[in-house]
């Protein structure tokens, strides 16, 4: 192996990038200020007209750079708070007091789930914690008859966990997603008993709560919880059909991501207030005091922080006789996100919001040009829309399983129904009982705005799978968008009559957009396409699913159960942009790695499903069931699958499914010039299912090995299933154990040691998460999804 070739970004940041990139933003930080000095100094001044444009980027990437150094310091906060998490969840069984501080919300029977603070802990030893460091837990709960409400103190005993994080890519990242919240802990247990004191409630849970109950009271559950998200940004009262639709529609991102409905509510309150007053300071300051209770009311999101700074400071700029200028909003928005937000580059309403603001501010900036102002004055939102559409789609991509066309299209559209929307569902929250009169006008319009969502979610392409882009898919992306704002700079420099880029600075931003242009598409090749093996053992519980790709020939084997093929290995087949799998090989018919074949049967065409003998009449449902043939071989797409054994039915008694499960070595098909010689270097993937030590044995009998073997351990590492040979001869290889939580014991320390022993390196997929393996030029490359971990096992004739 060799040694880690990437380096982390601090662990606010959640990701990993190569070390050459940090020097590159380094570089560009020195290049921006170098630059501004030398073209100050040339023209007189830093004031002066050429050198205006350049300031204001150089304030921006300046920004950018705080930003980083700020979350890096606040990281240490953060991570003290996820290390007091994981400390209490090992203590066991507690007892302790939640103040309630969102309204609970039914999950199950009796159980309800709600964010709260937590004011003591003890432990049946005695022992109290000091909860300084635990901001908030997700509590899940049964709950007395009467019900709970938010600023409720309870005394609950249960016990505290660390919330499930992303195994493999794709996955929602449930702890991530309470970590944006700053909520580091869950707590499951029951209420025993409530005390009759109410904590003082927040200023936004009590708005909230105010605005919920108004909601209510007036219009149908369906259209309150739309005037909810419209309002407030919380779109969790949304009905699983009404969340699909409005996200495929294209109007999910305006309810809970980007904070638009702070935007809104700050200048539909300033533009009330000046027709109201005269008085050119409460304008000012009332739509800075709405952005800021808005922003409260969300929850302090992301997306609702960068509004209300950016609403903030342009409602006082007149108050300080200064001219709002965007990109100091946005760069005071960033670094405030930047402190307030855990990892806020992990966070989806981080990522989007700023994206979609820089887009709309460079999109704005341009069509005021001389060249376009005759397009511009009649479609001038248009390249607003253009720009955001640009710098937002990549991350939409990457953030959601689907990217809707229809809202690049109807973005227009959906923002000023929802500018129309927000003071509707202000005045019906402020005043229910005038509201209640005329509650006809809301409803119709949320009732139209969730019928036309339904329709455009029914079109064939209002939304498409998109796979998700990988990191130097994203580099070249924004690297294209660099030189083109570059270029529409000095192209407005030059209408004004400022001196442009000299023509070798000209060519050589052209020879960059090509090299650039062309490394997209490369790396977008390489990403789909896959043109060297790859095999993704997934993590997905105490159980087996392996994907594996070669130039668009797409194999599984084995599903997991079916709860974790919903959890994990269907968002893992959309993040990856596989439409279609062209065969399933099932090793056997337990739950563990057959569970998921029903749902993956009505997500994604199967062209086959390979099984053991006599057991297609199990899958009565399924269809294109094929029953292996022992020592045959199939060829699939780029694959090649030889079937080892399928069992000693005589010798080995029926009742148990591992006895009868199939084995298979899985290969990229040779070509013809090397289909007559034995390739050493090939990699070859061996697949034991749960196979019990006695066919283990009689299957390494009669099996060929050659090549660097990568085997999936047998039974998830069992110390039934191993047996002398089974790791013995595969110098370069390596072993792979799809395991999880459980009570057998697996991995067993004799399986470990045997194939140490032997110098194999193993892979965990409860340790490491989805562990990747590509083979290239005789070579087999591992990353793994949680240890971001890059090595390269050696070929097969020279260790």
């Amino acid at each position: 192996f060799s040694s880690e070739v990437g380096t982390r970004l601090p662990a606010w940041a959640g990701i990993r990038v190569p070390l050459w990139v940090f020097a590159a933003f380094c570089v560009l930080v020195a290049f921006a200020v170098g630059c501004r000095r030398v073209m100050a100094r040339a023209s007189g001044g830093l004031d002066s007209p050429p050198t205006a444009a350049l300031r204001r980027y150089t304030v921006l990437i300046l920004a950018v750079a705080c930003a980083v150094c700020l979350g890096s310091c606040r990281a240490a906060y953060w991570r003290r708070c996820m290390e007091a998490a994981e400390t209490l969840a090992r203590k066991g069984t507690c007892e302790a007091f939640l103040i309630v501080c969102s309204d609970p919300k039914a999950i199950a029977g009796e159980r309800h789930s709600f964010t709260a603070r937590v004011t003591q802990v003890s432990f049946w030893t005695g022992e109290t914690a000091n909860l300084q460091l635990l901001p908030a837990v997700m509590a899940s709960v049964e709950t007395p008859a009467d019900g709970l409400r938010a600023g409720d103190i309870v005394r609950v005993r249960g016990r505290i966990s660390v919330p499930r994080g992303a195994m493999n890519p794709g996955e929602f990242d449930y702890r991530r997603y309470l970590a944006s919240k700053r909520t580091f802990a869950a707590f499951d247990g029951v209420v025993t008993s409530r005390l009759e004191v109410r904590s003082i409630q927040t200023a936004g849970g009590w708005i909230r709560e105010r605005v919920r109950t108004s909601l209510s009271r007036v219009l149908p559950q369906e259209e309150a919880a739309l005037m909810q998200a419209v309002l407030l940004g919380d779109a969790s009262a949304l009905s699983e059909v009404d969340s699909v639709n409005l996200d495929r529609a294209g109007m999910g991102r305006f309810l809970s991501v980007t904070g638009f409905h702070v935007t809104m509510a700050s200048e539909g309150t300033w533009y009330f207030l000046e027709k109201l007053t005269r008085k050119h300071k409460l304008p000012t300051i009332g739509s800075a005091i709405v952005a800021l209770v808005t922003a409260a009311c969300a929850g302090w999101t992301a997306g609702a922080i960068r509004a209300s700074v950016s609403a903030i400071m342009k409602a006082l700029a007149p108050i300080a006789r200064r001219k709002y200028n965007r990109i100091a909003g946005l760069s005071a928005a960033l670094l405030v996100c930047a402190w307030a937000t855990p990892f806020p580059l992990t966070d989806v309403g981080f990522r989007l919001s700023f994206a979609a603001s820089v887009g709309a501010f460079f999109g704005s900036r341009y069509r005021r040009r001389k060249r376009l102002s005759a397009v511009a004055a009649r479609l001038a939102w248009t390249s607003t829309l253009l720009g955001i559409t640009l710098f937002a789609f990549p991350l939409m991509a990457q953030d959601f399983p689907e990217v809707s066309l229809a809202g690049l299209a109807l973005g227009g559209l959906w923002a000023a129904l929802i500018s129309l929307l927000v003071p509707l569902a202000a005045l019906t929250a402020m005043l229910p009982g005038l509201m209640t009169y005329l509650a006809w006008f809301p409803y119709w319009l949320g009732r139209g705005l969730r019928i036309i969502s339904a329709h455009l979610a029914g079109f064939p392409l209002a939304s498409i799978p998109m796979p998700a882009p990988s990191g130097a898919m994203l580099l070249c992306w924004y690297a294209a968008l660099g030189i083109l704002v570059w270029t529409l700079e000095d192209r407005a420099r030059s209408e004004v009559g400022l001196p442009g880029a000299s023509r070798p600075m000209r060519a050589g931003r052209m020879l960059t957009l090509g090299i650039v242009s062309a490394g997209l598409l490369f790396s977008a090749y390489v990403h789909t396409r896959v043109p060297w093996p790859r095999a993704v053992f997934l993590s997905v519980g105490q159980g087996d699913c392996a994907v594996l790709r070669f130039k668009g020939s797409v194999l599984m084997v084995d599903t997991g159960t079916g709860s974790a093929f919903e959890r994990s290995v269907l968002p893992y087949l959309r993040w990856a942009g596989i439409r279609k799998v062209d065969l399933c090989v099932l090793s056997h018919l337990h739950d563990d790695h057959a569970g998921g074949v029903e749902s993956l049967r009505q997500s994604l065409p199967v062209s086959a499903i390979l099984t053991a003998p006599g057991t297609s009449r199990k899958l009565k449902h399924v269809p294109s069931i094929v029953e292996a043939v022992p020592g045959a071989t199939y060829t699939v797409g780029e694959w090649s699958i030889r079937v080892e054994s399928c069992g000693d039915r005589f010798a080995l008694s029926p009742s148990d499914a591992n006895e009868d499960c199939i084995i298979v070595s899985v290969s990229p098909r040779l070509t013809r010039t090397a289909a007559g010689r034995r390739n050493a270097d090939q990699a070859v993937f061996e697949f034991w299912g749960d196979a019990p030590s006695q066919l283990v044995s009689s299957t390494l009998t009669n099996m060929e090995r050659h090549g660097i073997r990568i085997v999936k351990a047998p039974h998830h590492g069992s110390v039934h299933s191993l047996v002398s040979g089974l790791y013995e001869g595969l110098e370069g290889g390596a072993v792979v154990l799809s395991v999880g939580p459980n009570s057998y014991g697996h991995p067993s320390a004799e399986v470990l040691d045997c194939a140490k022993s032997q110098g194999l390196p193993v892979w965990r997929t409860d340790k490491c998460g989805a562990v990747s393996m590509s083979a290239r030029k005789g070579k087999v490359f591992v990353e793994t999804y949680i240890e971001s971990s890059v090595m390269g096992l050696g070929q097969a004739g020279n260790r």
